[in-house]
């Protein structure tokens, strides 16, 4: 008997969570600094199995999980004390079903996120049929190829470059944010830096900015209540707030 993929990866998910010390919200949060707009319900639906995720989502959520552990007291503890990696993610002691004809033994899926060669063996061309299903083996491979190490250092700068406008525009907002930020950070249970990144991901400005552009220069404090309101309301919405 075979889980599907979203439910393996959203078990392991709840286990490293829970065994940060994270709670749904802790990730939720962690995930919009990283362009997600994910609720605590959102977390839930994924640890559930009820969201397929994409390999950018898995991504996204191995680093949630990191700056979580970062942001421990103890770093991760004795639980992930080298950090949590994809291979976490995906790791499992029965079959994880990847398509309708192909079944993958979960510790043989995690091998391959370790840079071991996953590959279709036994009998045949096609490997061993059981139940119906392939099965599949690993063969272990030699040393990144120096072709191979340039390709991973290309993907890591150009990710690196395509976050730095989003931690660029967050850092711009926490810069001009004042005493109205900080009023609403603390009535929300927010930090700033929360309140930066939920107003970047919203509106690119600050709290402030975006309720003096919608109001008006002409706009009298009935009318600037009433579109705070309205703004304390899109972020609730958007952030579980």
């Amino acid at each position: 008997m075979s889980e599907s993929l979203a439910r393996v990866v959203g078990a392991n998910c709840r286990r490293i969570r829970t065994g940060l010390g994270m709670t749904q919200d802790d990730l939720a949060r962690y995930t919009r600094y990283l362009g997600l707009r994910w609720t605590a319900s959102k977390v839930g639906d994924f640890e559930a199995g009820r969201y397929a995720p994409t390999f950018a989502t898995l991504l996204i959520v191995l680093l949630a999980l990191n700056l979580g552990a970062e942001d421990s007291p103890d770093e991760g503890g004795d639980t992930f004390p080298g950090g949590v990696t994809l291979a976490d993610l995906l790791a499992g002691n029965g079959l994880i079903s990847l398509t309708d004809a192909l079944d993958v033994p979960g510790g043989q899926l995690a091998d391959a996120c370790r840079g071991e060669r996953l590959t279709l063996t036994g009998p045949g061309p096609r490997g061993q049929v059981r139940d119906g299903k392939y099965s599949l083996s690993l063969r272990r491979p030699g040393p990144p190829r120096p072709d191979e190490i340039q390709a991973a250092a290309k993907g890591l700068a150009k990710l690196a470059k395509d976050m730095q406008p989003f931690i660029d525009g967050v850092a711009g907002v926490l810069q001009r944010s004042g005493l109205t930020e900080r009023r609403l950070a603390k009535q929300l249970g927010m930090s700033d830096t929360d309140l930066a990144t939920a107003s970047f991901l919203e509106w690119k400005s600050t709290f402030s900015e975006e309720r003096d552009r919608r109001a008006g220069p002409d706009a009298n404090q009935q009318k600037r209540g009433r579109i705070s309101r309205e703004l304390r309301a899109e972020l609730g919405k958007e952030h579980g707030r």
